[in-house]
């Protein structure tokens, strides 16, 4: 079986490339395994969002790249997909790209006397991330982040009255 950290390692050096020949960058590979076997995991972003089209593009051109390279091995299920709304943040780049964006961020060890941040971006540089929860500002090394994403907040929720008819409004 394929150690997962070098199996991401050898997949990104063969698609990498070809996939930023489509403008398509990858946010993250997940080796994982699941009730139906090994899963190899894309998530993938273009500067506009992608779509359904070019993931499905991508896929085939991941699928050929590594049925051609034997990168992988181990049999294996692929999956790719765009990130969606709380999409992970792995890179400084991501980190500056949502810089004002509402992010958790959990780390391994105690940072500031937590392991979690829930709060807005404040800034990112190339050594880490400063975010202010409850109006106090903490930062945050890359280094000591195990995980961290964007969250999604819904907008506020209807007033209690009159149900709205699509297409219609109340009066």
């Amino acid at each position: 079986m394929s150690d997962g950290n070098d199996l991401i390692d050898r997949v990104e050096a063969v698609v990498e490339p070809l996939l930023s020949d489509m403008d398509i960058e990858i946010v993250d590979i997940e080796w994982r395994g699941e009730a139906n076997g090994r899963v190899l995991a894309f998530l993938l972003d273009t500067e506009g969002g992608i779509g359904v089209e070019e993931c499905g593009k991508a896929s085939e051109v991941i699928g050929h790249a590594l049925d051609r390279s034997g990168a992988v091995t181990d049999r294996y299920n692929l999956e790719v997909s765009s990130p969606g709304l709380e999409r992970p943040l792995k890179t400084a780049d991501h980190f500056q790209m949502f810089e004002g964006s509402k992010v958790v961020i959990k780390t391994a060890k105690k940072v500031h006397e937590r392991k979690s941040f829930k709060g807005d971006i404040v800034s990112a540089d190339d050594i880490g991330v400063i975010v202010k929860v409850d109006n106090e500002e903490f930062r945050v090394d890359y280094q000591e982040i195990r995980k961290a994403n964007l969250v999604f907040e819904y907008g506020p929720s209807p007033k209690p009255g009159k149900k709205q008819v699509a297409g219609r409004k109340n009066k």
